[in-house]
This record gives structure tokens, sequence and C-alpha cells, in this order.
């Protein structure tokens, strides 16, 4: 015989499982990027650089007398991933659009877009809670096609430390972003 109380706790276990359900589920989709990266990555033509939390933390722990080295411990500190997808030869134009395509531009804001004769530079960025959580620097064109994903908390002159302490295609771009508001 079915009482109250077992009507109750059939409804919790019921709304637990599907809690779990769609969590379980939330983490188990990628992102656009992830995705990205996945469909390139081992492919001939195609250089792909993922920097872990984990190098982040263990740069970290080191001690240095450096200031610069100092500056850039503090500019990665909120730092979870750095994602680099390079194209070494090809179509650059179709490799451009379709890295456009495959991001959903409604999850990112535009930035600031640099055209030049054959090159195109696209800075996009996610926020979430006013804060800055993930950072895209697109390139096509000119044969230095990239895609350069910066995950965790950022700021832009956080970007702008990165990019001179890391010796890395593509990166260059990002230098000048401290003298963004």
């Amino acid at each position: 015989m079915i009482t109250m109380k077992n009507l109750d706790t059939m409804k919790r276990i019921i709304l637990g499982g599907m809690l779990m359900i769609f969590t379980l589920s939330a983490f188990g989709q990628k992102s656009a990027v992830d995705k990205v990266f996945d469909k390139y990555s081992g492919k001939e033509g195609y250089t792909t650089v993922y920097i872990s939390s984990f190098m982040f933390n263990l740069m970290s722990s080191l001690d240095s007398d450096d200031p610069d080295y100092n500056e850039f411990k503090k500019a990665t500190a909120g730092i979870t991933a750095i994602k680099i997808l390079t194209q070494e030869d090809g179509n650059s134009e179709a490799f451009g659009k379709e890295l456009i395509a495959m991001l959903p531009r409604s999850e990112y804001k535009e930035m600031m877009v640099v055209k030049d004769q054959d090159e195109e530079v696209l800075f996009l960025a996610r926020e979430e809670g006013g804060k800055i959580t993930e950072f895209l620097l697109i390139v096509s064109g000119g044969g230095e096609d990239a895609l350069i994903a910066i995950q965790g908390e950022i700021d832009m002159e956080s970007i702008s430390k990165i990019a001179s302490g890391l010796d890395m295609p593509g990166l260059e771009n990002l230098e000048d972003l401290k003298d963004l508001p």
C-alpha cells in the first residue's frame, strides 16, 4: 500500500534523479571552442597547443626575482586554460570562415575587428556576471590563420601580459589590448 510518506520519498528520488541527469548531461556537452579544437587536433597542416590550469599553477609556485616573470604570474592567476589552433598551409580564407561559422556568435561580444589587405583579426569575449570568462582571437588570411582561446577570469591587461610572456604565433596580436578601456 502506498502511503503519503512513501509518495514523498518517491517524489524526492525522482526529482533527485532528474537533477542528476540534467547535471551530467550539462557536463557532457563540449563547448563550441572544444569542438573546433577536437576537429583539427592532430590533423596534418594544423597545430594545436593546450596549456592547462595545472601548468599555470606550477608556474605560480616557482619563485623568481625577475619582475617580468612575477607580472606574468599575476596575469595568469585567473586563467584556467589557453588553447591555440594554427593552420600551417592551405585555404586560409575557407578556414577562417569555418571558424567563425562554428562559433556561436550570440554567446560572444565583439570587442574589436582589425582588417588589413588580406588579413582579418577578430576579438571576441564571453562575459558572465560582469567578468570576461572567455576571450577568443581569430586571425584569418595572410597565411597566419589562428584561433586563440583564453579561459578563466580575464582582464585585458592580463591578456596583454600573457601575450608578451609567451612567444607563440598569433599572440603578438594581443599585446596592444592593454590600451583598450
